[in-house]
């Protein structure tokens, strides 16, 4: 059924899916190694390959804390909105006094 233009359609099952591929999203970035080469290549700069390492690192975890930032925020924003249809509803159909 299409929705009534000018309306706001909100479904749990949508902010929930929208929420998990968020999070799982991640795991392609979180789970990978990196590896020193530095000492192993002699190749010019592999010194500085590995200094970006830990900077590398620090970026994706503050990646990882705004996306599962954000997946808790859908979910969250689905309760309200859940919550002020109902109350709107029972305003409209005169069940509040």
């Amino acid at each position: 059924m299409t929705p009534p233009a000018g309306t706001i359609q909100i479904d749990q099952q949508g902010a929930s899916d929208l929420a998990n591929t968020l999070r799982s999203s991640l795991q392609g970035y979180l789970n990978f190694s990196l590896q020193s080469i530095g000492a192993i290549s002699g190749v010019n700069g592999g010194y500085k390959h590995d200094g970006l390492q830990g900077g590398l690192k620090g970026a994706l975890s503050a990646w990882s804390d705004l996306i599962t930032s954000d997946a808790n925020a859908v979910t969250a924003a689905f309760g309200v909105m859940k919550d002020a249809d109902k109350a709107a509803a029972k305003e409209l159909l005169g069940l509040v006094a």
